[in-house]
C-alpha cells in the first residue's frame, strides 16, 4: 500500500500529465469540433434550384444529362452547391450549376458565382508567365536574382522554370499532424493577411531547400509565391494587377479576381461537409499564395480561357509548348508527377476506356471552402471545369468532368 506521501507525489504527476495533455490536445479537439465536423442537415433540393444554359447548335439531351450529372453528384456527396462548364469548337457550349451559394440565406447559386479554385490556380499563374515569356518580359532561366535582388542566398540560382515546375526544392506546407487543427498554425488555415507578395514569403524563405534545385520533384504552392515575386520583378508590377490586365481582362474572364478577405460581390460562401451534414468553414487569408491558390474564378472563365489556348494569338505555339510538356530533371529523368510549367500532362484510359488512350493537360484544386478541377483535352479541343463551395467532393468535381467530357466527345463525333 503506497503511503500518503507518494500518493501525492503519484496524484501531483497524473494531474501534471492531464494538463500537458489538455494543453497539447484541447486546441486540436475545439478546432475539430468548432470547424471541422459538419452538423447541420443539408436538405434535398428541387429542380427548381438549379440554372443551365447551352449553346443553341447542341441538343437538348446534352443539357439535360449535364444537369443530371450536377444534380446526383451534388445529392451523392451532399454538397452545398456545384457548378460546370464545357467548351469545344471555341466557344462555350453549355453550362450548368444546382444549390445554395449561401445556405443560411438560402441563396441560390448562379452561373456567375464565384469559388475558391485552389491549386486550379498555379495553371493560371503559368498561363499568365507564358503571356509574359512571349513578350519578352521574362526568361526562364534566369537566376532568382535577376528579378528579386534580395532573395536569400540559398535560393539565388532557382530559376523561374524550376519553380513553375516544382524542382526548384522549396517546400510546401508542413504535413505535421500536430499542425493540421491548431487555429491558425497550419497554413492551409492561415488568417494572416499580408499587404504584398513578399510580405507572404515570411513563411518558408529562410528554410533549407530539399534538394540541389533542377535535381527533384517537390510539389510547392510556396514556390508559386517566389515566382509571383520574380514576375513582379520582371515587369515591375504588383502580381494581382499583373494577373489582371494580362490575364484576365485580356481573356475576358469577368468573374475571376484575387481573393479577398471579407467580402467580395458574387463570391459564393464556404463549407465543410460530408454526406448530408455541413458547417460553415473556417475563416481563412490567400493573401501569402495568391499565384498558387487564391484565385476565385467561374467554370465558364476557365473553360473559355482553355478555348483561348487552345487557338492562336493569345499564347504562343512556342509557349505552349514549354508550359504543356514535362519538365525533365537534370539527371534526364522526368519528373515524379508529369508536371509542365503550372499544369499536369498525363495520357488516361479512364476517360474514353483501354482502347482509347488519350492526353489530357489538367490542373485541380482543393482548400477551405472549395474544391475545383480544369481540363484540357488538345485531341478534341475541349475544355471542362467544375467547381464546388466545399473542401469535400474533390473526387466528385473530377468525375463530373469526365462525364461532361465523355457527352462532349459523342457529339463532336457526330459533328466530325
Amino acid at each position: 500500500m503506497m503511503s500518503g506521501r507518494v500518493l501525492k507525489k503519484v496524484t501531483k504527476v497524473v494531474l501534471a500529465c492531464a494538463l500537458l495533455l489538455a494543453i497539447l490536445v484541447g486546441p486540436f479537439v475545439t478546432f475539430y469540433l468548432m470547424w471541422m465536423l459538419p452538423t447541420s442537415t443539408l436538405e434535398p433540393i428541387g429542380s427548381d434550384v438549379g440554372v443551365s444554359w447551352v449553346i443553341e447548335s447542341l441538343p437538348d439531351e446534352f443539357s439535360v444529362a449535364g444537369s443530371e450529372i450536377l444534380f446526383r453528384e451534388r445529392d451523392l456527396l451532399g454538397l452545398p452547391s456545384v457548378s460546370a462548364a464545357i467548351a469545344f469548337d471555341g466557344e462555350l457550349q453549355w453550362a450548368g450549376a444546382v444549390g445554395y451559394s449561401d445556405l443560411s440565406a438560402q441563396i441560390q447559386v448562379t452561373l456567375d458565382s464565384r469559388y475558391r479554385i485552389g491549386s486550379t490556380s498555379k495553371a493560371l499563374t503559368a498561363s499568365l508567365l507564358a503571356r509574359l515569356l512571349d513578350k519578352e518580359m521574362i526568361d526562364l532561366d534566369l537566376p532568382a536574382t535577376e528579378y528579386f535582388p534580395n532573395v536569400p542566398d540559398h535560393l539565388k540560382q532557382i530559376t523561374p522554370r524550376m519553380l513553375a515546375s516544382h524542382t526548384a526544392g522549396v517546400r510546401h506546407y508542413s504535413n505535421s499532424p500536430f499542425l493540421i487543427y491548431w487555429p491558425a498554425r497550419h497554413p492551409s488555415f492561415s488568417n494572416t493577411a499580408y499587404e504584398t507578395i513578399e510580405d507572404g514569403l515570411e513563411i518558408f524563405i529562410n528554410d533549407e531547400l530539399l534538394f540541389i534545385p533542377g535535381t527533384g520533384f517537390n510539389y510547392s504552392t510556396y514556390g508559386f509565391s517566389l515566382l509571383s515575386r520574380l514576375m513582379e520583378g520582371a515587369t515591375e508590377t504588383e502580381f494581382s494587377t499583373l494577373l489582371a490586365s494580362e490575364l484576365f481582362e485580356p481573356a475576358n474572364m469577368k468573374n475571376t479576381a484575387v481573393d479577398k478577405r471579407g467580402e467580395m460581390v458574387g463570391r459564393v460562401s464556404f463549407y465543410t461537409s460530408s454526406t448530408g451534414k455541413y458547417s460553415e468553414a473556417y475563416v481563412t487569408d490567400s493573401s501569402y499564395k495568391i499565384a498558387g491558390g487564391g484565385i476565385v474564378s467561374t467554370p465558364t472563365d476557365l473553360v473559355n480561357l482553355g478555348q483561348l489556348l487552345f487557338g492562336n494569338g493569345f499564347v504562343s505555339e512556342q509557349s505552349k509548348q514549354i508550359m504543356w510538356s514535362p519538365v525533365i530533371l537534370a539527371d534526364g529523368s522526368d519528373n515524379s508527377e508529369s508536371y509542365g510549367l503550372g499544369w499536369r500532362i498525363n495520357t488516361t484510359v479512364s476517360l474514353l476506356g483501354e482502347d482509347m488512350p488519350i492526353e489530357i493537360i489538367h490542373h485541380g484544386g482543393s482548400q477551405v471552402g472549395g474544391v475545383t478541377f480544369f481540363m484540357l483535352v488538345p485531341d478534341y479541343g475541349i475544355s471542362v471545369a467544375a467547381m464546388a463551395n466545399t473542401d469535400a467532393g474533390r473526387q466528385s468535381v473530377e468525375d463530373i468532368t469526365y462525364e461532361l467530357v465523355r457527352l462532349a466527345v459523342t457529339e463532336i463525333t457526330k459533328r466530325r
